[in-house]
C-alpha cells in the first residue's frame, strides 16, 4: 500500500471508509479480486464493530461507575474518536499486510489458504471468546442478572 493511502489513517472513522471505497473501486476495475475484497471487507467490519462495541461499553461503564458524566452528550463523542482511531489502526495494518494477497491470482490463493488454515482457526476461536466475554460483560454491566 502506498504512503498516500496510509495518510488516510489520520482521519478517524472516515479514513477506513475512504480506503474501503478505494478498494471497492479497484475490485470493480478488476485490479483486485472481488472475492478477496469481500473477505477483507467482512473481516474489517467484524473487527471494527467489536472494537466500537467494546469502546462504547467501557465508556458507558466509566460514565456510570467511575467518573460521572452524561454519557449521551460526551460519551458517544469520546467513543467515536477512540473507536475511529482503533478501527483505522486495525484496518490499515490488516490491509497493508494483505495487499499482496488482494492482488494475487486465484491459483496462489489456494496456496495461501493451506498455509494460513491453522492461523484462521485460531483467530476464529479468539473472536468467539471475545464475543462471549463481551456479552457476559454487557450483562453484568447493565445488571441484567
Amino acid at each position: 500500500m502506498n504512503k498516500k493511502l496510509k495518510c488516510l489513517s489520520i482521519i478517524p472513522l472516515y479514513g477506513t471508509c475512504i480506503l474501503l471505497i478505494y478498494l471497492f473501486v479497484l475490485s470493480i476495475k478488476e485490479k483486485i479480486s472481488k472475492k478477496k475484497f469481500v473477505k477483507t471487507f467482512i473481516i474489517c467490519a467484524i473487527v471494527s464493530a467489536t472494537c466500537w462495541y467494546m469502546i462504547l461499553m467501557i465508556v458507558y461503564i466509566v460514565s456510570k461507575e467511575l467518573i460521572y458524566f452524561n454519557f449521551d452528550n460526551f460519551g458517544f463523542l469520546i467513543a467515536m474518536i477512540i473507536g475511529g482511531y482503533m478501527m483505522n489502526a486495525f484496518t490499515f495494518k490488516y490491509i497493508d499486510k494483505k495487499w499482496n494477497y488482494l492482488s494475487c491470482d486465484d491459483a496462489e490463493e489456494k496456496l495461501l489458504w493451506e498455509v494460513d488454515k491453522e492461523k484462521i482457526i485460531l483467530v476464529v476461536f479468539f473472536l468467539a471468546m471475545v464475543i462471549t466475554i463481551l456479552a457476559l460483560g454487557t450483562i453484568i454491566a447493565l445488571e441484567l442478572i
